[in-house]
């Protein structure tokens, strides 16, 4: 709410508040007089008409007490005429039972049939529409009320009276009874309440001694009304405690159905209680006409107060609102300046209200000031915001560069490092398959390990590289458990072998289980850790133990090597660290780094438990529900990859190799001769493209730097010429583009140096029209 409104309405506040006083004042004095003129009016209403219900239903009582002797004397009158034909005649049971029809045929309405009891046989005899039906019954009129020369019998059923008969004794029959049932909606019928019904507004009940339900005009529980309280602060009593302890009276009950007022009046001759039951309004009805009349003419004087009231307000409210506006006309120039300084537009912030020198022209001069400040302040800031900008700027194009000519160097450093080895890994296996130097086993066998340690250095500083990409992705597939178990102790064998050390390997799930997960990363995750438990263990050995419980899918590698130190748990998984002084002397620190980074691309979790001297224990866990709910995997699926189809003759296959490296072509040359094939080579692209348009190849595998023509121009043309024919790139190169340039230009694609296990597989992908 503005200031200007605030003021506007505090005044019209005071003003309301001061005429509500005065006119509460003059409307109370009404109040008071016109109340006690009400109450006396009240008083006498209500009581005429409670004398008048109490009359009516007295009235009421004295029509039943005429039905009752009406039914009484038609009672002994069918008694009497009962026993005289029936003694004036022969005794006998054709007579009586003749009798009996005829006295129901001719009975008054409210009986509904008259049976013979014979108390010595214990035998009831009744009419029916079959004829005459006799059925034993048991009598006791000791139990029953006796009213003059009668024993009346009622039967109860969930509080109310759902049959009425009148057992009367033959006097010239001895153990004889004549048992009258009684109509008891014929009360209804005899009472002239129904008259009175205005929907179901007026009710009326009809209760025995006891209190229980013998008629009701709308067939309604007599029980609710019963159970409710009396609406009298001096009587604290239920309905029905009240009723059944007075002969008469009238009152009011506030129950769950509204206010309703209750008059009664106990019958002479039975005892029996007539309740009639009316709205409020009809006790009150002459006094509501006569409460509206008198309020009419004070309603009429209260109207003239709130219309003078509403004059004076809105008068004052035109007066108030001028004057104020008029008031207020420097505070919203005021209000102008601000907004204008919180828009930065200083020209109009720094300008000063004249008020004549009061608060308001004061506080405009401090807003003017700070207006300058903020100006300067700003300017200042702006300058230095974009001298910062273009430094962060520089910043980011250096860091781009950088990570630019990391990748290259990385690229670089794979080829010029992959080159030599190959070299050398690929002419010691030469060596060694050569017969005329085993007595240099052992040296090659040296050469061929400490080659493959710095092939394992640059394999982990490439790994590391490629999952920190934001665009790595895994490739999943479907895997046989056993299948990489088997791979992973095959792997480990040798190894374990030459360290005289232990490999134990606990499954304990289903032989048949398959996982949806990229088989290359899981195999290097586990073998980083199996590896480095391997280097640290001295004795003892290793376990592998591979598990579910519905959740997780966990695999744990156990060691009795020499432990982690519990402040140094964290720090293994840290890229470029080593905590263990062993482990200095090995690489670069990035193989648990690596392992963290592949389980967490899987969705999954990886921790360790350790103690020094006792040895170490890594827990992978992924979730079940991403690798273990595979459908469509068939048993076995990873042996048929594994175990490449032997069947397969590559005798005669003829292979062109291109490379401008001679001894990289020799290697590979020797390879392919090992399994059979024929080879071809070249140095460059132009002269493998000679080459192919001579001859006939199976498969070409080349290199991708090359002079002239490298390989991926020379697929390219290949492809234009011979669609069909496979291509397998062989590279020094294994960078994240590389791969993605060579998944797009050729069938697979293998890194030096080379393995005769990756090639064979890589060969049977290609030449089986697949890719790998």
């Amino acid at each position: 709410m503005s200031f200007k409104n605030k003021i506007i309405f505090t005044n019209a506040a005071i003003l309301v508040l001061f005429v509500i006083l005065l006119t509460y004042s003059a409307i109370e004095i009404v109040h008071v007089s016109s109340q006690n003129q009400f109450e006396e009016i009240k008083e006498s209403i209500t009581g005429n008409n409670k004398k008048l219900l109490l009359t009516f239903v007295k009235a009421q009582s004295v029509s039943l007490d005429k039905e009752i002797e009406l039914i009484i004397e038609e009672v002994d009158h069918v008694a009497l005429d009962f026993e005289h034909d029936f003694v004036s005649e022969s005794k006998n049971e054709v007579l009586r039972n003749k009798q009996l029809a005829y006295i129901n045929s001719k009975l008054k309405p409210f009986i509904k049939k008259v049976n013979f009891i014979d108390t010595e046989r214990d035998e009831e005899v009744s009419i029916t529409e079959n004829g005459i039906l006799s059925e034993p019954i048991s009598v006791d009129l000791s139990r029953m009320i006796h009213f003059k020369n009668l024993y009346i019998e009622k039967e109860v059923t969930e509080g109310k009276v759902t049959q009425f008969a009148i057992y009367f004794r033959l006097e010239h029959l001895d153990n004889s009874l004549l048992k009258f049932d009684v109509d008891l909606e014929d009360f209804s019928r005899s009472l002239t309440f129904e008259n009175m019904l205005d929907e179901f507004q007026y009710r009326y009940f009809l209760v025995d001694d006891k209190g229980k339900l013998i008629a009701s005009n709308l067939q309604q529980n007599v029980e609710q009304l019963m159970s409710e309280r009396i609406f009298d602060k001096e009587m604290h009593k239920s309905v029905a405690n009240h009723i059944m302890s007075n002969d008469k009276g009238s009152f009011v009950v506030d129950g769950l159905n509204g206010i309703y007022n209750v008059t009664f009046v106990k019958n002479r001759l039975t005892k029996w209680r007539l309740i009639l039951v009316t709205p409020e309004h009809v006790i009150r009805s002459s006094y509501a006409t006569t409460k509206e009349l008198v309020l009419s003419g004070d309603n009429s004087l209260i109207e003239s107060l709130f219309f003078a009231y509403f004059l004076l307000l809105s008068l004052f409210l035109i007066i108030n609102s001028v004057a104020v506006n008029k008031l207020l006309v420097p505070i919203n120039k005021l209000i102008e300046q601000a907004k204008y300084l919180k828009l930065s537009d200083f020209n109009n912030a720094t300008r000063t209200v004249n008020s004549n020198g009061d608060e308001i022209e004061q506080l405009s001069k401090a807003y003017s000031e700070a207006g300058w400040q903020i100006q300067e302040l700003v300017e200042g800031l702006e300058c230095e915001v974009e001298e910062r900008t273009k430094q962060y700027e520089a910043a980011a194009q250096e860091a781009s560069e950088a990570n630019h000519q990391k990748s290259v160097l990385l690229s670089n450093v794979s080829h010029e490092v992959r080159t030599p080895l190959n070299a050398i890994i690929g002419y010691t296996h030469m060596l060694i398959h050569s017969k005329h130097f085993d007595d240099h086993s052992h040296q090659l066998n040296g050469i061929t390990s400490a080659s493959n340690t710095i092939l394992g250095i640059v394999n982990d500083l490439l790994d590391f590289e490629r999952v920190k990409a934001a665009s790595y992705s895994l490739n999943p597939q479907c895997i046989s458990v056993m299948s990489l178990i088997s791979d992973i102790e095959n792997t480990f064998l040798p190894l374990i072998e030459s360290k005289q050390l232990s490999l134990d390997i606990v499954c304990n799930v289903d032989a048949s289980t398959t996982l949806m997960i990229d088989e290359l990363r899981l195999k290097q995750a586990i073998s980083n850790i199996v590896s480095n438990a391997l280097k640290f263990t001295i004795k003892g050995g290793v376990t592998i133990e591979v598990s579910t419980d519905g959740k997780a899918f966990n695999i744990s590698v156990s060691d009795t090597g020499v432990g982690i130190p519990q402040d140094k748990l964290d720090a293994v998984f840290n890229g470029f660290e080593q905590v263990n002084q062993e482990d200095q002397q090995f690489g670069f620190g990035l193989g648990l780094a690596i392992t963290k980074t592949i389980v967490e691309l899987m969705k999954g979790t990886l921790r360790v438990e350790s103690k020094v001297g006792t040895g170490s224990t890594f827990f992978i866990s992924l979730p079940a529900s991403e690798i273990m709910n595979v459908s469509g995997c068939s048993k076995g699926v990873v042996d048929q990859i594994n175990t490449i189809d032997d069947d397969l003759d590559y005798t005669n296959k003829k292979a062109l190799i291109v490379d401008d490296v001679e001894f990289n072509r020799e290697i590979l040359e020797f390879h392919l001769n090992a399994l059979g094939c024929e080879c071809m080579t070249a140095n460059d692209g132009l002269e493998a493209l000679a080459l192919a348009s001579e001859h006939e190849f199976d498969v070409v595998l080349t290199d991708i730097s090359m002079p002239v023509m490298d390989g991926i121009e020379l697929a390219s043309e290949l492809e234009k010429r011979k669609p069909s024919l496979p291509i397998i790139a062989v590279t020094a190169r294994a960078t994240i583009q590389e791969e993605s340039r060579m998944n797009q230009y050729f069938s697979c694609y293998l890194t030096k140096p080379l393995n005769s296990s990756d090639l064979k597989l890589k060969l049977h992908c290609a030449l089986s029209g697949g890719t790998c």
